[in-house]
């Protein structure tokens, strides 16, 4: 469920919340009866009323629509990478290409620190989808930032490309900081 549909449940579960309570307040007496009566006749002639009915109405149809959809194929592109192998299809996630990455970026001398995003992109054909990395580094003012982006690249292009066939991966390395080595501590990889 999104962030949008979330916030309007909020708002239908407390309208619903509100309603019960002016029901319970109804019940005992505490508000005479005779006065709400008075009251709701003259907001059932009013067109803010009508308004309000229709728009709680299409929200109930639009939170009962989330409910009976589900996620669809096309939206695992969000989230992951389907390889197609000799025996079936692998789906690869976000995350095993993140720790991947991760991994071999702290491994390498000079590497302080690292973001990382993974994006998969559908080709032209709409069928078959490439890998997008954009790695952030904070590096050592001791190290040649080019050398080290390009063995960086070809290690993760070879191990992507080795352990889990992903063959066509861009890689954007994008030096953020250099750093004095005892100004940053490096952190480490468990």
């Amino acid at each position: 469920m999104g962030i949008i549909n979330r916030f309007l449940l909020f708002f239908y579960t407390l309208f619903f919340a509100l309603l019960s309570l002016g029901l319970i307040v109804l019940c005992t007496g505490i508000i005479p009866i005779d006065d709400l009566w008075n009251n709701a006749l003259y907001m059932l002639s009013r067109f803010e009323t009508i308004g309000a009915a229709v728009v709680i109405f299409l929200l109930s149809i639009e939170l009962m629509g989330n409910c009976f959809s589900g996620k669809k194929d096309s939206d695992l592109g969000n989230e992951g990478i389907i390889v197609h192998g000799n025996n079936g299809d692998v789906h690869i996630t976000k995350n095993a290409v993140l720790d991947v990455t991760n991994r071999l970026c702290h491994n390498m001398p000079g590497v302080y620190d690292t973001k990382i995003k993974v994006k998969f992109l559908k080709k032209a054909n709409h069928i078959e989808m490439s890998t997008q990395l954009k790695i952030r580094l904070i590096i050592g003012q001791e190290y040649d930032a080019i050398r080290m982006s390009d063995e960086l690249q070809k290690n993760i292009k070879d191990q992507l490309s080795s352990y889990m066939s992903l063959n066509d991966v861009a890689i954007d390395i994008i030096v953020d900081s250099v750093s004095d080595s005892s100004s940053v501590k490096k952190r480490r990889v468990v």
